[in-house]
């Protein structure tokens, strides 16, 4: 039996999330992901992630018209 980590590094929430690093970092810096500190280091809680993703995905699901089908994501990755 494999234990999952609970708590993620921004560079495995970027590879979950098809993200870069980076964005991962500006949308912790924005409160768009929730984060536990230890030191100086971020980490993401594993079901605090998946909660995030639930929330984004049933908002975009309430305003998504059918001429916008496919912009889903655009909820949680903010604009570019």
């Amino acid at each position: 039996m494999r234990l999952e980590p609970l708590l993620l590094r921004a560079t495995e929430v970027g590879k979950l999330l098809g993200l870069g690093r980076s964005k991962v970092f500006a949308m912790v810096a924005a409160g768009e992901l929730p984060v536990i500190r230890i030191g100086r280091s971020v980490r993401i809680p594993r079901e605090a992630l998946a909660r995030a993703v639930r929330t984004q995905t049933i908002a975009a699901e309430g305003t998504t018209s059918p001429s916008h089908r496919g912009t889903e994501a655009t909820a949680l990755r903010g604009p570019r």
